[in-house]
C-alpha cells in the first residue's frame, strides 16, 4: 500500500514532503523554531508541502510570542501563492510591531508572484507613516529586493523626505 502510494506521487511530481499530515508539518515547524540557533532554509519551508501555508497561518493566529511570529512569516515567505501572500498583506495592514511589520513587508517581496509592481506599491504606502525609523528600515527592505520597481519607489520617496537622514 505505502509503495503503491510513493510511487504514485513520485510520478506525479510530488516528494515525501507533500504527504505529510498537518500535526507533522507544524511538529516539523515547532522544532524548527526551538532551535537556539536557527538554521531552517528556503528548502525546509517549501519541502513541508503545499499544505504547510496553512498550518503556518493556524500557528500564527495561535501565538503570542512576537520571535515565533517573526519566524512565521519569515517561512511563510518563501510560498509563492496567492493565500500566503495575501495573510501577509492582511496582518501587515494591522500590525503595531515595527520588528514583525518589517518581517512582513521582506516576506511579501520575497513571494511577487506574477504581479510585484502591486507587492512594492503595497510596502511603499507604509512609508507614509510618521515614524522616520519605520520608513528608513522599509526603504532599506525595498532596496534588499533589488527589483526594479522597488527601486523606482525608493528614487520616488527619495525626493520627497523631509527628514534628511532618511533619504
Amino acid at each position: 500500500m505505502f509503495l503503491g502510494l510513493l510511487s504514485a506521487a513520485l510520478s506525479a511530481g510530488h516528494g515525501f514532503a507533500q504527504m505529510l499530515s498537518d500535526a507533522e508539518i507544524r511538529e516539523r515547524i515547532q522544532a524548527q523554531l526551538a532551535q537556539r540557533h536557527p538554521s531552517d532554509t528556503p528548502e525546509f519551508w517549501r519541502e513541508l508541502g503545499p499544505s504547510a501555508p496553512r498550518v503556518i497561518g493556524q500557528m500564527l493566529t495561535q501565538s503570542k510570542s512576537v520571535y515565533e511570529r517573526i519566524r512565521l512569516f519569515e517561512g511563510l515567505g518563501w510560498f509563492d501563492t496567492e493565500e500566503s501572500r495575501q495573510a501577509i498583506r492582511s496582518a501587515a495592514e494591522s500590525e503595531r510591531n515595527r520588528s514583525l511589520l518589517a518581517t512582513e513587508l521582506r516576506s511579501l517581496l520575497r513571494t511577487p508572484g506574477d504581479s510585484p509592481k502591486e507587492e512594492v506599491e503595497f510596502v511603499e504606502r507604509f512609508m507614509d507613516r510618521d515614524d522616520p525609523n519605520l520608513r528608513a528600515q522599509i526603504g532599506e527592505i525595498l532596496a534588499e529586493s533589488g527589483s526594479p520597481e522597488a527601486l523606482s519607489a525608493i528614487e520616488r520617496r527619495i525626493e520627497s523626505e523631509k527628514t534628511a537622514w532618511v533619504a
